[in-house]
């Protein structure tokens, strides 16, 4: 499992295995639970074919480039706030800046558009000058996954577990 941003949690149990192991919880609390949270879960492949998906419906409207990659920008920078600014220099470099905020404006409302959660109206926050994905979102990524393995694989290799290694590096490769 993979934690918020870059950081693994290789020692918590997804919340289905977790409940899975425990006898004592009332079981239709614990289904309401699990859908709610897989209502919010975003799954993202960016290694090979891009693909989203959203509480395991894939989705479509991925046609426009800026919309792609302002996605892909906002995914792997969702830790923090990224300045406006930085954004439309980023996306928009010669452009005015009138033009540029503009353009990101209509990028940002087609993203939105396309990033419809069940239970999330704001897919995107803006908060003092800055934009991130919202952190109520589950985020799962396939390059987040990728790294955990071989960071996981590289310790396994450390300690001597050759073996071990090996299979997290093919995971890691299977993905």
């Amino acid at each position: 499992m993979v934690g918020i941003g870059m950081f693994p949690q290789s020692n918590v149990l997804d919340p289905q295995e977790r409940l899975s192991r425990s006898s004592e919880i009332n079981q239709p609390a614990v289904q309401q639970l699990l859908e709610h949270s897989q209502e919010n879960e975003l799954k993202v492949w960016l290694l090979g074919d891009f693909r989203v998906e959203i509480a395991g419906h894939c989705l479509d409207g991925w046609t426009h480039n800026r919309v792609c990659a302002l996605f892909k920008y906002l995914l792997v920078h969702r830790d923090h706030y990224t300045p406006r600014e930085l954004l439309m220099e980023t996306f928009w470099p010669d452009s005015t800046p009138e033009a540029a905020r503009n353009s990101m404006n209509v990028t940002l409302h087609n993203l939105r558009y396309i990033l419809c959660f069940p239970d999330v109206n704001h897919p995107i926050i803006f908060h003092e000058g800055g934009y991130r994905l919202n952190p109520t979102i589950d985020v799962w990524g396939d390059l987040d996954e990728f790294e955990m393995l071989i960071q996981k694989g590289r310790r396994l290799d450390a300690a001597g577990q050759n073996t071990e290694s090996i299979q997290e590096a093919e995971a890691a490769i299977a993905l």
